[in-house]
């Protein structure tokens, strides 16, 4: 048993909960399991990736020993091997860029706790929440909400990269 499993728990009941609408309303897919030694719940699209939730753009929500340790949580978005998204044009640095400027533009990024955007092409965005297990299934839900809100910003830099050949 891991340390970290009645998270992984709670993470599956969010997903069992959400998951037929988030797929119906926004064509999200939800995924939750033991990745990397840690409790991790993965949103996508599959028009956002080429070969399921290690690739392309997708949302993560995870936390491992070292986060019980430092008692946190962390959020992210991810966009890896983009340039190999069918039907499209994708830089990578390019699009993290616009992304970025994309999200400080339109005010996106408030009311992310603890959001950095100073990663490299691949990490779009990453933060971290106080883990409290009283709140810990609210705190993801209103994270997941949050990441609902900036679906329409994803789907429209990914539309003007699409090839139009």
């Amino acid at each position: 048993m891991k340390s970290y499993d009645a998270y992984l728990a709670i993470l599956e009941s969010v997903r069992d909960t959400i998951s037929s609408d988030l797929m119906h309303q926004h064509q999200l897919r939800c995924e939750v399991g033991d990745w990397m030694d840690s409790a991790v719940l993965k949103l996508q699209k599959d028009s956002w990736t080429s070969g399921g939730t290690a690739q392309g753009i997708f949302f993560s929500i995870w936390l491992g020993e070292k986060e019980l340790k430092a008692r946190r949580f962390n959020y992210n978005i991810h966009a890896l091997k983009m340039s190999d998204l069918p039907g499209h044009f994708v830089k990578p640095r390019e699009f993290a860029a616009a992304f970025r400027e994309k999200l400080e533009a339109d005010d996106l990024n408030s009311g992310w706790p603890n959001l950095s955007t100073d990663y490299g092409p691949q990490t779009l965005m990453q933060g971290w929440m106080p883990l409290d297990e009283v709140t810990f299934r609210q705190d993801v839900e209103a994270l997941i909400e949050r990441f609902v809100g900036m679906l329409q910003v994803i789907d429209a830099l990914l539309l003007e990269r699409k090839n139009r050949a």
